[in-house]
């Protein structure tokens, strides 16, 4: 049973991604199976969905409840990407992951491409015909308590995706 979500299929981001900022919002009940009160890690992953090289930025990734749209929903940040460490605001790791010899993923903070604040995270992947990926968890750097986080009290799973030439798409699961 798969528990991805293909942003293809996210209203708005039927072409994937543009050269400027969209939010992409994903109800969590379209992760079937997966038990949102122990939610251990998020990944990105870029597969065969997409071209086999490119540029992503992603910033403010967040869980938030449905609200007006005329609030700003903060809801729980995971990442923001502005104290430009590989640590998350729940004080969990991140990094990146490849599934193959020869396919890479660059993750860096990028201070001239940011939706909000001091940067955005800028990933540059060629996945060689395999998959690469970002990752982040959902509990405190060090944690190794296997429970996760409770996020069964959230909706929707935001974040801010753009892309350098656009038509990037990736996979969130």
């Amino acid at each position: 049973k798969t528990h991805a979500v293909n942003c293809i299929v996210v209203p708005n981001f039927y072409n994937g991604a543009t050269t400027n900022y969209q939010e992409v919002i994903i109800p969590l009940g379209v992760f079937s199976g997966v038990d949102l009160q122990h939610l251990k890690q998020i990944n990105i992953i870029f597969d065969q969905i997409e071209a086999s090289s490119g540029t992503i930025y992603l910033d403010l990734i967040r869980f938030t409840s449905l609200s007006s749209p005329y609030s700003l929903p903060l809801g729980l940040i995971v990442d923001c990407f502005n104290d430009g460490i590989f640590t998350n605001e729940l004080g969990g790791g991140s990094g990146t992951m490849s599934g193959a010899q020869g396919a890479t993923i660059n993750a860096q903070f990028d201070p001239l491409n940011p939706y909000e604040g001091l940067a955005a995270l800028k990933l540059t992947y060629n996945r060689a015909n395999a998959w690469v990926g970002y990752w982040t968890f959902m509990r405190e750097a060090g944690d190794t308590d296997p429970v996760g986080r409770d996020v069964s009290g959230y909706t929707d799973l935001r974040m801010r995706i753009k892309g350098a030439v656009g038509g990037e798409n990736l996979k969130v699961e």
